[in-house]
């Protein structure tokens, strides 16, 4: 008797992923707005919108590598004793 496995879906189609994601981008927008009150009317200092977009994404991308390298990582020294193992 075999078993089937279902396929895993895509991430981003699972609506719990969704709705967190959203209501994370909002409540980041409010938090913008009691902090800096509009943040559209900052000093060119504070930089624009865009940039701020940009950076808020770049750092998302770091914590994505930093999880991407630690199961890298952890998958190599699996492999690694597995090799060693059967290696003798």
């Amino acid at each position: 008797m075999s078993e089937e496995h279902e396929k895993p879906k895509p991430l981003l189609e699972d609506w719990r992923v969704r709705s967190v994601a959203i209501t994370a981008a909002v409540i980041g927008f409010l938090i913008g707005l009691v902090v800096f009150g509009a943040p559209w009317h900052l000093s060119p200092a504070w930089g624009d919108i865009p940039s701020w977009i940009s950076a808020i994404a770049t750092i998302g991308l770091l914590i994505g590598a930093v999880v991407t390298a630690r199961y890298a990582i952890k998958a190599f020294r699996k492999q690694s004793v597995e090799v060693a193992i059967r290696l003798g």
